[in-house]
């Protein structure tokens, strides 16, 4: 977890920074719905830049002098009972003790520190907390281990009537905007916590949550539904009827132009980065650096060679994938137009399921006909270079088996050998003869 304000990382000029790259509609409706309602959810794959966008309006806020508090979870985070309340505690005292009269913030400076390496609160943090009466006082600061836990633990009563007067007391000093990164992380206590304190919260606390959806169940429920925001586990801080859902989409090719050159990256095959990317401006921007460190020239007709942080980014998506997906995901990744039909019947008897996940995990799209399209190039070209020769080798040899054309099904088979046969290097030149009329 993450409990150091994010604030001052960025200059702000006037009416404060520009939106990211393609984002301005989308900062402006996510502005208009935390004025209007309060509470917004942002939602998307990884990578397609949802923390950026909650950063720009979190920045603006600031720029206007409101008070923002940033609370940035961990997956880890999820089995620490506490932890994301404790964290929020943290970025009160720190953003509050950083503040200067007008909305104005100083820099941290060593002599902050004491002796014993805690840091003090200035006398702005010491007077939220001070106000907490006796009992609520003593279970915040059991919650952050600022004072002995108890042997039957903090009040639990005490503790939510503490964090909700927190939050308020903020807001009588001014607007607060609270923004969660990671809400799927944040642990069952905490997330108690905070939808108590959010429920009692005035209208001056608007509240920001940044979800990435997790589209797998466990290994024994692999194929359970998503996450969605009407669901209370993705929606962990509000009844969801409260926020507007926010979901943020990929690039279109022009805008991943712009945040190449944004980025000071070569945009003249901004095209090719796109497909490569699927509009992913992590996985766009890794492309982009990829190909600028290789300093090769790569002719418009030639295959993209990636490596290092793109390759490495692809199989972070693939790799949160249960293996039966992957598994799935390779054999569609070898044909040449692949279907749920095709790969069931190459193998894969829970084809529809796997790729069911793979579809709300960003993956793949899948048509009403059942034609798979991967997101993004990278992906499928990621997943065949990691392969080993035998999967290879196996799954093209299933799909030789299955696949009614058949000029796709001497490919097939031709890519399943590395060992010489006249017979088949026949059939490949009379299936290339077949191709050409």
């Amino acid at each position: 977890m993450t409990t150091a304000p994010y604030l001052g990382l960025r200059p702000t000029g006037p009416g404060g920074p520009p939106a990211p790259v393609g984002r301005e509609e989308l900062l402006a409706r996510l502005e208009r719905a935390l004025q209007t309602r309060g509470r917004a959810l942002l939602t998307g794959p990884a990578g397609v830049g949802k923390t950026e966008l909650a950063l720009a309006a979190a920045t603006r806020a600031e720029a206007r002098g409101e008070t923002v508090l940033w609370l940035a979870t961990l997956p880890s985070d999820r089995e620490i009972p506490g932890a994301s309340a404790a964290a929020l505690v943290a970025s009160v005292a720190a953003t509050v003790s950083l503040a200067r009269p007008g909305g104005r913030r100083r820099e941290p400076r060593p002599s902050d520190k004491a002796s014993t390496g805690r840091t003090p609160t200035a006398p702005e943090a010491s007077a939220v907390f001070d106000e907490l009466p006796g009992p609520q006082r003593t279970a915040v600061a059991m919650l952050c281990r600022e004072a002995p836990l108890d042997a039957g633990g903090w009040d639990p009563i005490a503790l939510r009537l503490g964090i909700a007067q927190i939050l308020r007391t903020l807001t009588r000093r001014g607007p607060v905007l609270l923004v969660v990164d990671g809400v799927q992380h944040v642990d069952a206590d905490s997330a108690d916590l905070l939808r108590f304190a959010l429920h009692l919260a005035p209208p001056a606390l608007r509240v920001a949550a940044v979800e990435t959806p997790e589209p797998y169940g466990e290994t024994d429920e692999p194929y359970r539904a998503p996450h969605r925001p009407d669901d209370p586990h993705a929606a962990h801080l509000w009844v969801p009827s409260e926020a507007d859902v926010l979901l943020v989409p990929p690039l279109h090719a022009d805008e991943i132009a712009e945040l190449l050159i944004h980025h000071r990256l070569p945009s003249r095959m901004a095209g090719r980065i796109h497909r490569a990317s699927g509009g992913n401006p992590r996985l766009a921007l890794a492309v982009g650096r990829s190909l600028a460190d290789a300093r090769t020239p790569v002719h418009h007709a030639e295959a993209l060679t990636l490596s290092g942080r793109a390759r490495d980014l692809a199989r972070q998506l693939l790799g949160a994938a249960p293996l039966a997906v992957r598994e799935t995901l390779l054999l569609a990744a070898l044909a040449l137009r692949p279907s749920s039909t095709l790969v069931r019947r190459a193998g894969r008897p829970n084809a529809e399921a796997d790729l069911a996940a793979a579809e709300r995990a960003g993956l793949v799209s899948l048509a009403e006909d059942g034609s798979v399209t991967f997101t993004a190039g990278l992906l499928p070209s990621t997943l065949v270079h990691d392969a080993c020769w035998a999967e290879r080798s196996a799954g093209h040899a299933a799909l030789a088996e299955v696949v009614d054309d058949p000029v796709e099904a001497v490919r097939h088979r031709a890519l399943a050998t590395d060992s010489p046969d006249e017979n088949l290097a026949a059939e490949v030149a009379d299936a290339a003869d077949l191709a050409r009329r």
